[in-house]
């Protein structure tokens, strides 16, 4: 229960951040510049606690608009190996990821008239 209340409260603030376009790495990734973002959210997975696992949230959704899927599918199956979280808390963070691209899509098209970098 612990970890399922952790999880909602981790994909509250990642949805927050990400609707918002308030994270840099987000706002950067909104930018197309995906490397720039990728280096930002790299420092903040550093850290430790929920923001670290923002981060990681936050690479997998930018890294997936990328179209980078290699790597996106490598940052998930390390991310998956060490949460120790419930096929369910999984497909909860998986919603939240690609709830995450969706919103920089969003953010992107409101921004430039189009959801994909060229």
């Amino acid at each position: 229960m612990q970890k399922l209340l952790r999880l909602v409260i981790l994909l509250s603030v990642a949805a927050s951040l990400s609707a918002c376009s308030i994270g840099k790495g987000i706002q950067l990734a909104v930018d197309c510049d995906t490397d720039q973002a990728i280096a930002v959210i790299e420092k903040a997975e550093k850290g430790s606690g929920i923001s670290r696992e923002i981060a990681i949230l936050e690479m997998e959704a930018i890294l997936l608009d990328a179209g980078r899927i290699d790597e996106a599918e490598a940052v998930r199956a390390k991310r998956e190996s060490q949460s120790g979280l419930s096929e369910k808390e999984k497909a909860d963070a998986e919603k939240a990821i690609l709830d995450t691209m969706e919103n920089i899509r969003n953010e992107r098209k409101k921004k430039t008239g189009s959801a994909t970098c060229p």
